[in-house]
C-alpha cells in the first residue's frame, strides 16, 4: 500500500475529514476528528513541554503510515510494549522528518531515562537555574519566555492563562495572538459564534489580539 492509498483509506473510515479552513493547521484537513486530533495533541504537547516540532500535518501522518500502527495504539497509558509514542532519536532536538518516529512508550522511557530522565526535562521546562536550592525562575525571567499574549482581556505571559481569562483553549489563544493579521471570513463559523457577527471582514489584531515579542530576538 501506498502512502496515497493508505490516506485514502483512513479518509474512507472517517480518520481523515476535510475543512474548509485555510488557516487550520492539518489543512486541507480538520483537527476536530481522527489523526487530526492526534496532531494537535502533538502541537500542544510541544508547546507545554517547551519542545519544538517542525512535522507538518502530511509529514506526521506519514510517520503513521511507516510505523504501520492504527489510532488507537498511539496514546500516553496501558501496555508499554504495546502502545506508541512520537519519540526523538535520544530525546533530543527538534521533531523533525529525520529525528523522530513512532516508537512503543517502552522504548520512549528508555530513551528518556538514557537522557537524564523525567526530572532532567522538567527542569527543563520549568527553566530551574539552581536545582539544589530550588530556585526557580518564573515568567518574564524564565529562559523560554519570548513574548506576551496580548488579548482583549489582558496582557499574558503563557497561553495557559491567557486561555483562562478569554475561556476559550490554548490553541485558539495561539492561532489568534500568532496569526492576528487574518482576516475573519465567513468560513469561520466558530470564531464568529464566539466573537460576534461584527468580527467578519477584521483581523484579529483589529479584535485586540497579538503576539507581542521580545526586542532581544528570542524565538
Amino acid at each position: 500500500m501506498t502512502f496515497d492509498e493508505w490516506k485514502s483509506h483512513q479518509s474512507s473510515i472517517g480518520l481523515l475529514s476535510g475543512s474548509r479552513r485555510r488557516d487550520c493547521i492539518c489543512y486541507p484537513y480538520t483537527t476536530k476528528v481522527g489523526w487530526g486530533k492526534k496532531y494537535q495533541s502533538h502541537i500542544v504537547n510541544c508547546q507545554t513541554q517547551g519542545k519544538v516540532t517542525k512535522l507538518s500535518f502530511n509529514e506526521y501522518l506519514y510517520k503513521c503510515f511507516e510505523a504501520n500502527i492504527t489510532i488507537d495504539q498511539i496514546g500516553k497509558s496501558g501496555n508499554s510494549s504495546k502502545v506508541y509514542q512520537l519519540g526523538r532519536i535520544d530525546d533530543t532536538g527538534e521533531y523533525t522528518v529525520n529525528t523522530c518516529r513512532f516508537i512503543t512508550m517502552k522504548q520512549n522511557s528508555a530513551e528518556r531515562v538514557q537522557n537524564g530522565g523525567s526530572t532532567t526535562q522538567a527542569n527543563k521546562i520549568r527553566g530551574i537555574k539552581n536545582p539544589s536550592k530550588g530556585f526557580v525562575h518564573l515568567g518574564k525571567s524564565n529562559y523560554r519566555y519570548v513574548g506576551d499574549y496580548v488579548t482583549p482581556m489582558g496582557r499574558f505571559i503563557t497561553t495557559k492563562d491567557a486561555a483562562i481569562a478569554n475561556g476559550c483553549g490554548t490553541m485558539t489563544v495561539y492561532d489568534r495572538c500568532k496569526k492576528c493579521d487574518r482576516v475573519i471570513g465567513k468560513q469561520a463559523t466558530h470564531t464568529l459564534r464566539t466573537l460576534g457577527q461584527h468580527a467578519l471582514g477584521k483581523t484579529y489584531r483589529e479584535l485586540g489580539w497579538y503576539f507581542e515579542r521580545l526586542e532581544d530576538g528570542r524565538t
